[in-house]
């Protein structure tokens, strides 16, 4: 009796696996190809010059910055898109959100552009080269479209098909790499544009993203359902911006966090800063992970709408997080086996090496919690409920973590960057409790 209810709980958690990962793979390659394409425009502008280096990466932490924005107000484009009464509401909201993305894009763009401007005003004229000016001016002509492919790759994600963004993405990488080296060193025999050509080729990558990308979705669905309906309605717009601006805050909430804990790592020297920055990198590299998987379990609950009982929504998340746990454990462990190689391509320097492995296994054990709350956090949304993930983050990081570090630990200590993720293990372990007791609420609730 046991084993057989073992076996149908095992069955039932092998084919929510099966199904999620059909949904999640792309997504999940996408995103790797992505993280890839600032890989070799980082490589090719530092063979360029150190400055076009430095202007590269002060300028692409604005960009981000902007991007976060008009990606957590898109992020309720999902959410809405399953809670429209019929097809043609569906593309309202599709409609809507579109204009928003397009609205946001270019005011980003002309503050931006403005940007001497605007630092002038608050006496920070002097902070950024013409180099990083130079390069932004570019690259902020590629928000528009990037965000407006956005909204095309939600489309994809709503109709749980895909795997067409496997398509975009290859090729949009194969653009981005193709334009930047050429326009970069100059190869075609013109004069080499160094961090414009960079810049120019994300552009380009993010032109063809929306375009393709647009036109493969018309091809597959149209015909089927209405795609837009040209029809502002700004109760929606309002709705948007209610889920969404606590997904960005809660994102800059998590940077702000972060950079303050680099500042403070800083002072223990050099060495620190750059074993810090490796350990981030390597996070970042697992946390695709419960993204991808986030954004592909949002989509099967929008498609599944409530759930017969209360019990058989509990079956469903327990199933959820244990896979999204199992995934992680091994990503982590592929990781660990591999570390040797890992800060080799990063570093040859012993001491970041000896710092980076004494580090390194209890901030693997920090993703692991911090996947499991993410994942919650994006399953959330399906429920409207981003206030709280924002409140729980910004609780986690300010009223945990930061202090912890900052009354706690020795800035200048050697261990320091061990206290920090000490500091932060507990942080996402009080985060995962939050937001998987919130999630289970929420479940019984509908």
């Amino acid at each position: 009796m046991m084993y057989a209810r073992l076996s149908q709980h095992v069955s039932f958690i092998s084919h929510e696996l099966a199904e999620t990962a059909k949904i999640a793979c792309p997504i999940l390659i996408s995103l790797s190809l992505s993280m890839l394409s600032g890989l070799v425009d980082t490589v090719a502008l530092g063979r360029f010059s150190t400055q076009a280096l430095s202007s590269a990466v002060v300028g692409t932490s604005i960009f981000i910055v902007f991007v976060t924005a008009v990606n957590g107000l898109l992020r309720s484009m999902i959410p809405l898109y399953f809670s429209a009464s019929d097809s043609r509401e569906s593309a309202r909201v599709v409609f809507n959100s579109g204009a928003l993305a397009l609205g946001l894009s270019a005011f980003f763009c002309a503050v931006v552009l403005n940007l001497k401007s605007v630092l002038f005003i608050w006496g920070f004229e002097d902070t950024l080269s013409q180099h990083t000016y130079n390069y932004l001016g570019i690259l902020i002509w590629g928000l528009i479209p990037l965000s407006l492919s956005m909204v095309v790759t939600n489309l994809f994600i709503v109709r749980k098909y895909t795997k067409p963004l496997l398509k975009v993405s290859a090729l949009a990488f194969l653009v981005n790499v193709s334009t930047t080296i050429i326009l970069v060193f100059g190869l075609t025999g013109g004069e080499p544009m160094g961090e414009r050509g960079a810049a120019v080729g994300s552009v380009l990558s993010y032109l063809f993203s929306f375009a393709y990308g647009g036109l493969l979705y018309a091809r597959k669905y149209k015909g089927v359902a209405p795609i837009l309906v040209p029809e502002f309605c700004f109760s929606l717009i309002k709705q948007c911006f209610v889920i969404g601006v606590p997904i960005s805050a809660a994102v800059v909430t998590k940077f702000t966090a972060m950079s303050m804990l680099a500042i403070w790592v800083s002072q223990a020297g050099d060495k620190h800063v750059g074993a810090f920055g490796i350990l981030n990198n390597v996070a970042t590299i697992v946390f695709i992970f419960p993204v991808a998987y986030g954004q592909a379990q949002l989509s099967r609950l929008g498609h599944t709408g409530k759930f017969e009982t209360a019990g058989a929504g509990l079956r469903w998340l327990y199933a959820c997080l244990l896979n999204i746990a199992l995934i992680t454990t091994l990503v982590v462990l592929t990781l660990f086996a591999i570390q040797d190689w890992l800060i080799g391509v990063y570093t040859s320097d012993d001491s970041i090496v000896a710092l980076f492995q004494r580090t390194l296994p209890i901030m693997l054990i920090v993703v692991m919690f911090d996947a499991i709350q993410a994942t919650s956090g994006i399953v959330l949304t399906h429920f409207k409920d981003t206030l709280f993930s924002f409140a729980s983050i910004a609780i986690g990081y300010f009223l945990i973590c930061l202090p912890v570090v900052y009354f706690f630990s020795d800035v200048t200590s050697p261990d320091i960057i061990l206290h920090v993720y000490k500091a932060m293990m507990l942080c996402m372990l009080i985060l995962t409790v939050l937001q998987v007791g919130r999630l289970s609420k929420r479940i019984v609730r509908e």
